[in-house]
């Protein structure tokens, strides 16, 4: 007995399907997206905050806050940006040796009466941990900008979303709060809203601000200076101590 021939899926039916996964995936992607961004953000302010907790415990350490800038010390609130500098000159390169206690690249601080010990960290004391695995907390620029290769010259510290603008404020007068500071980014939008006061003369209560800002990218933060700044793929971050 011959079996009885069963009937396979129709076109129509083969296209609803298809119709059907478009539609699950457009939905569920974004969505995808939303979560792991979300989850970059909650890692970044954990790691932005551990910076500014650093900050602190060098102060109670040292008595004093680095002066990441060098030179004179000063004597009101600064902001520092650590994208500016270059090379293992960066800002981004000292705060690693003043919190670390070492090189960006993990060698020893140099000794001597002129070496990067006693100029950032004269006890070599680790208050902040940074990752140098799967540039986690640094950033390679592109070739065209960068040939280096190596973290500590020519790499910059980002966020966990990889954004290298990060800005350190400072309570240097020791008020206890953060007003007008030095230095910060213009025009106002590229603070964000939680901080926005620390360009007036009301401030923010804190010692030590960190954060980054989806509005203070440029093209450097692309893999190519054709593709054009993608502010999307960032986000104000913001670490109050």
């Amino acid at each position: 007995m011959r079996p009885t021939p069963r009937p396979g899926f129709t076109l129509i039916e083969l296209l609803t399907v298809v119709a059907i996964i478009g539609v699950l995936a457009a939905i569920l992607i974004p969505a995808a997206m939303g979560v792991q961004k979300r989850a970059k953000i909650a890692n970044s302010q954990t790691s932005l905050g551990g910076w500014a907790s650093g900050l602190v415990r060098y102060k109670q350490a040292y008595g004093f806050y680095p002066n990441l800038a060098g030179g004179t010390y000063p004597s009101a609130d600064t902001c520092f940006k650590l994208e500016e500098g270059t090379g293992a000159a960066n800002r981004g390169a000292t705060l690693v040796m003043c919190l670390a206690g070492r090189n960006p690249n993990g060698a020893a601080l140099s000794a001597g009466g002129s070496g990067n010990r006693i100029k950032w960290n004269r006890n070599a004391e680790t208050f902040v941990e940074f990752s140098r695995e799967d540039y986690e907390d640094f950033t390679k620029l592109p070739a065209a900008t960068d040939t280096t290769g190596s973290i500590g010259t020519g790499n910059y510290l980002v966020d966990r979303l990889g954004n290298r603008n990060i800005r350190v404020v400072i309570d240097f007068n020791g008020n206890g709060n953060i007003a007008s500071a030095s230095g910060a980014p213009s025009p106002s939008t590229a603070i964000p809203g939680d901080v926005r006061n620390l360009s007036a003369s009301s401030g923010v209560p804190a010692r030590v601000i960190v954060y980054t800002s989806a509005t203070d990218v440029t093209s450097l933060d692309v893999p190519s200076a054709s593709v054009g700044t993608k502010r999307d793929d960032y986000a104000d971050v913001v670490s109050v101590q």
